[in-house]
């Protein structure tokens, strides 16, 4: 499986959950799969029928959303294509029917349109799976519930045998039961991931219509919008649209709507630009968003509240599905909330009636809450939040956090106001009455005559609206259905509250949160607030990228838009940003190395490869940044020993800044022996140190330049070769050791931080690698001898000049070793072998020895056609021989490849191993290399 990953999609390793989904469904399981936006379940269906060689079908609610998918994969150089009224190639249906596709989209119209002799042809060619993606349409519960989604277990007699795959990002308990029972799914394996996206930030804020409010809205939109990706803005109505569109254009935006009045090619072309980035910001009705597969959206907007927390996180989820900080930000008004009526009004069954009333609620809720909106969401969805505080919303970073005043006073107003009414009225008459209207239902009703009539004027309506929520919240107020709206009375407890203030003539105190709408009215403020600023430079700033690197990616990016450009498609579809940025970090020069960075796959090298590379150097060297920014070199095993005072000054540091008790530390373990663990635990202390803590003692006298056992130390810190090799690959990947969290996350998951640390000081003070002491018994049982690259005579670096023909710069590019003395280029004893059958004694796993090449076996005397280094003949055998050993051992280590060919240098064994990357006969995951 993670061959066929790295091979189309370039990861190495899989998300949670994508694994066991995939393993599932090669077994022939139905699967039920809930997961974020943004976390990768479409490669639950699209890695299967890569890996079967049959083709997996895909019901997608939207031609847009299908388009974009087919472009994406296409890029990858997967088989794909889609079925429905826009396509335009006549030979699409006679082949999807006859399998040639690895993936083949089409709507829950189509799928159920089709004849039954279409589904036999394919099912006789092979069908790996049937997958319904946005399944939540499936259900009645759902936000966007679709009739013709439940006609779809219509399918299951015409596919039998066939697992199906129910996916979505958004489903609630009652979601998931439905979507079981109405796609008849079979003993399904349920995963569910985390619906928390850390990387989004979450603001809410009151909304007016007025130009003035527009205005003020697209010039803080504008502020942000040229060095921070695209932006969807979502309108309610089709009015909205327009009015937004026109403020942001009159401020000089690049906008352009979307909704359903407009012609189908006009959508189409809207979609096109957006998709390739022609066009930065596009203002539309819930209907677009769904249809893209963008991931570098930063801004998802909502000019309106949605209809639900379901469409809301939908909607908003569609903002940083590429993992980088984006903002979502809701804009919503009281009248929002009256839309419920309107829209339950057609509903025939009362489920689907209290479904869409619940979901206005829920919603209504997250826009008044002072708590985190993050955990609201989370907790909506059934997911228990890790903390209160997620210090990425508007709550959890307001200034002063949240405030709370007395607000019984104004409590006991709004209780009375709405006991004079009686319980017969809903909370506009109540409130009339306290800001002292006399509007025909308070005049009809004599309510002009209250002792409450105008108590209240010095709020205005929606204060105190937002106070009633909280009451209605807190069971001083209750709401019940009437014919054609709901009525407000107050409740038991409202009426214990009531009764303590007329009978005891005190009103206890009622300390309430302000909310942000509550503060904006006691403001006196409606203009839109700020939004927070995403720029994707200050994200490279804070992952370490300096302003010259900046320059250098935002110049890869525009080498990334030329390339999507030429090809007719989107950039993301090239390369995702998060892949670009490491390639800013790291700068390759090489395909294999290009090849090995996460993100990186194989189409993209074949296709693209010389093109980036070429970019890569040309920018590098008028910024004067250096290409693959990592070295490394065998030195001697001790670091020099100080004067007799234990101190000195050194290359390394400077000892005479050590403190007494590091000094201390180095004695005890250097000249007395002690171990970490005994230092740390010594009887005399008054309260035992971490062992931790003595080991950073001695790093620090090893800068400093006292002298170590070096090969010891890292026996009892437990850093061994291949440690130390993991950790260089992961440096390689991460581009630089400024910072230690990147090299972790580049990292296998048993390095920890402190292997970091030892590698990095083994780097800096110029140590040697460590011996493993289980790799030498287990080489010394494999008949192997493991030669310390430093008893080796290191002859002079090679000359562009001398380099040999194989490799050319690719090769040589690499530098790490000195090449052997006796490596020659004609070795005419040496014959290439064949490649090794299952059975043959070649395995070092139990099969018998591996026959090794020798120096003996050829003339050190004889001399290359250049002078020096190793012969392409010479060098194709050892190919041969280092590809054998990988398919022989399964999987093997840098470690055991090393011992096992210790009479070549390890700079060709590197060599050979980037030789054989970038022709794809073998792949690295987790720092083991295995045959594809």
């Amino acid at each position: 499986m993670e061959r066929v990953l790295k091979e189309f999609f370039g990861y190495t390793s899989f998300r949670p959950f994508q694994k066991e989904v995939v393993s599932q469904i090669l077994k022939g399981k139905d699967c039920l799969v809930i997961m974020a936006t943004g976390s990768g379940k479409s490669i639950c269906y699209q890695l299967p029928p890569l890996i079967t060689k049959k083709t997996a079908v895909v019901v997608s609610p939207l031609i847009s959303l299908m388009q974009d998918q087919v472009m994406g994969l296409q890029q990858r150089g997967i088989r794909a294509e889609y079925m429905g009224s826009a396509q335009t190639d006549r030979t699409v249906n006679s082949r999807a029917e006859n399998g040639d596709y690895d993936l083949l989209y089409m709507t829950p119209e189509k799928a159920c349109s089709v004849s039954q002799s279409f589904w036999t042809a394919l099912l006789s060619k092979g069908v790996s799976l049937l997958a319904v993606d946005e399944a939540h349409c499936v259900s009645e519960w759902g936000h966007d519930f679709r009739h013709e989604y439940q006609n779809l277990d219509a399918l299951r007699p015409m596919l039998p045998k066939v697992p199906f795959v129910a996916l979505t990002a958004t489903a609630t308990h009652k979601v998931r039961e439905d979507i079981v029972q109405s796609m008849n799914l079979q003993d399904a394996y349920t995963a569910i991931s985390s619906f928390d996206r850390p990387n989004l930030f979450y603001g809410v804020s009151g909304l007016n219509r007025t130009a003035t409010f527009k205005q003020e809205l697209a010039r803080e939109i504008l502020k942000d919008v040229g060095k921070s990706g695209s932006t969807i803005i979502y309108c309610t109505t089709i009015k909205d649209v327009e009015e937004v569109v026109d403020a942001l254009q009159k401020e000089g935006a690049n906008a352009r709507p979307y909704h359903a009045k407009m012609s189908s090619t006009l959508r189409t072309e809207v979609h096109r630009a957006f998709s390739t980035d022609e066009l930065q910001i596009v203002v539309a009705t819930v209907a677009f968003g769904m249809g893209i597969d963008k991931p570098d959206i930063r801004r998802v907007i909502h000019y309106g509240c949605p209809k639900s927390l379901e469409a809301y996180y939908q909607e908003s989820g569609r903002c940083g599905r590429d993992g980088f900080p984006s903002q979502c930000w809701m804009y919503y008004t009281r009248s929002d909330f009256a839309k419920r009526d309107f829209f339950t009004a057609g509903f025939t069954t009362a489920v689907r009636k209290q479904a869409v009333l619940d979901s206005y609620a829920a919603a209504k809720d997250y826009c008044a809450t002072v708590k985190c909106r993050r955990s609201i969401l989370l907790k909506y969805f059934g997911e228990n939040p890790t903390a209160e505080n997620c210090g990425n919303c508007d709550n959890c970073v307001r200034p002063g956090g949240i405030q709370y005043q007395n607000l019984a006073e104004e409590a006991h107003l709004l209780l009375s106001a709405v006991k004079v009414c009686g319980g017969n009225f809903g909370l506009g008459v109540p409130i009339d009455v306290l800001r002292g209207s006399r509007g025909k239902k308070v005049v009809d009703n004599g309510f002009d005559k209250s002792p409450v009539h105008g108590l209240g004027r010095g709020r205005n309506q929606n204060w105190w609206k937002s106070l009633a929520d909280q009451l209605l919240g807190l069971g001083y107020l209750k709401e019940t259905a009437g014919n054609n709206f709901r009525l407000v009375s107050v409740a038991d407890k409202g009426d214990q509250f009531l009764w303590s203030a007329s009978n005891m003539g005190l009103i206890s105190s009622l300390m309430l949160p302000i909310n942000q709408e509550m503060a904006l009215e006691d403001a006196k403020r409606g203009e839109a607030l700020p939004l927070p600023k995403s720029n994707m430079d200050m994200h490279l700033q804070s992952e370490g990228f300096s302003v010259v690197e900046q320059k250098f990616y935002h110049l890869l990016m525009e080498m990334r838009a030329d390339i999507a450009r030429r090809n007719s498609t989107s950039p993301y579809a090239i390369l995702n940003e998060s892949t670009l940025q490491k390639i800013a970090k790291m700068r390759p020069s090489t395909e294999a190395r290009l090849r090995n960075i996460d993100g990186v796959n194989q189409w993209l090298v074949n296709w693209h490869g010389k093109e980036i590379l070429d970019a890569i150097k040309t920018h590098s060297m008028e910024f004067n940044l250096s290409l693959d920014d990592f070295e490394n070199s065998s030195q001697p095993s001790t670091v020099p020993k100080p004067k007799v005072d234990g101190k000195m000054n050194s290359s390394n540091g400077d000892a005479t800044k050590l403190s007494p008790g590091k000094e201390e530390a180095w004695r005890m373990w250097q000249e007395q022996g002690l171990s970490f663990l005994e230092i740390a635990n010594l009887p005399e202390r008054p309260k035992p140190i971490l062992e931790n803590t003595v080991i950073s003692y001695l790093c620090d006298c090893i800068k400093a330049g006292y002298e170590v056992d070096w090969g010891r130390f890292c026996d009892e810190v437990g850093f061994t070769r291949e440690t130390a090799l993991a950790v260089r690959a992961a440096v390689e990947r991460a581009g630089s050791t400024e910072l230690l969290k990147p090299i972790k996350e580049q990292a296998p998951e048993h390095i920890t931080y402190r292997d970091i640390k030892v590698y990095l000081l083994q780097e800096e003070c110029k140590l040697p690698f460590p011996k493993t002491p289980e790799l030498e018994s287990e080489t010394e049982e494999l008949g192997f001898e493991i030669v310390d690259a430093a008893t080796v005579d290191a002859p002079q670096e090679l000359s562009d000049s001398q380099e040999g023909s194989d490799g050319g710069e690719d090769e040589c590019s690499l530098g790490l070793f000195a090449r052997p003395s006796w490596l020659t280029d004609e070795s005419e004893n040496l014959k290439k072998p064949s490649r090794r059958k299952a059975g043959r004694e070649s395995s070092p796993t139990g099969q018998g020895p591996l026959k090794k090449v020798k120096p003996s076996d050829h003339n050190p005397n004889e001399s290359s056609e250049n002078g020096k280094g190793i012969s392409q003949k010479f060098r194709q055998v050892i190919n041969n021989e280092v590809l054998e050993f990988i398919a022989a051992s399964n999987s093997a280590s840098l470690a055991m490849i090393f011992a096992a060919f210790s009479h070549i240098d390890e700079a060709e064994i590197l060599k050979i191993m980037e030789s054989l990357q970038q022709q794809f006969l073998i792949y690295s995951i987790n720092n083991e290399y295995k045959a594809m």
